[in-house]
């Protein structure tokens, strides 16, 4: 993260403060699982299914039309600004 992207604000919105510090203070990744439980990922899959997975996505998204999809990512961004309560995941 850099300082002034706006990494770490939404980092802390989507996930809580206390993964947030603990993630950049250490500077340890955390597994797919824990990801999934404080919502920094929406799915997990097993690594050879992830092309198939994501291409999939990736379809499901182009079948939205331009706007409708401009109008998504800019109501997430909104949802994005307002604090959430934290996910718990166990780290250890």
């Amino acid at each position: 993260m850099h300082s002034a992207d706006g990494g770490i604000v939404r980092l802390v919105n989507t996930c809580g403060v206390g993964i947030a510090l603990e993630m950049e203070l250490t500077g340890e990744p955390i597994n797919a699982q824990c990801a999934l439980a404080v919502n920094m990922v929406s799915k997990v899959v097993p690594h050879d299914e992830l092309m198939a997975a994501a291409e999939d996505m990736v379809a499901r998204i182009l079948r939205n039309d331009r706007f409708g999809s401009e109008t998504n990512v800019t109501s997430h961004r909104q949802f994005e600004a307002t604090p959430q309560a934290p996910n718990r995941c166990s780290r250890r």
